[in-house]
């Protein structure tokens, strides 16, 4: 869906409204082009845009990583899981 087509140049408003979609990549290419070109001439929504993308990568960096030795059983139970033979 092409929200911000609607209009010719968009506000401030209408962009902060699809920031996020914006930032994760949910936008389609037309939707996107236009928040793109407001951001390179809005100092305001680029700060927020910025602003958005380190409070992303800082919950990224806090994420907890998997216990390696507990994925690699589980892909070893899957493997084994797929390669048994059908219990019919």
């Amino acid at each position: 869906m092409n929200v911000l087509l609607r209009w010719r140049r968009p506000s401030c408003f209408k962009v902060r409204q699809v920031l996020q979609q914006f930032l994760d990549g949910e936008l389609g290419p037309d939707d996107a082009e236009f928040v793109a070109a407001h951001l390179a001439e809005c100092d305001r929504c680029s700060v927020e845009a910025e602003i958005y993308e380190q409070v992303k990568q800082s919950l990224v960096a806090l994420r907890p990583r998997p216990d390696q030795q507990a994925l690699a059983r589980l892909v070893a139970e899957a493997e084994r899981i797929l390669a048994a033979p059908d219990a019919d």
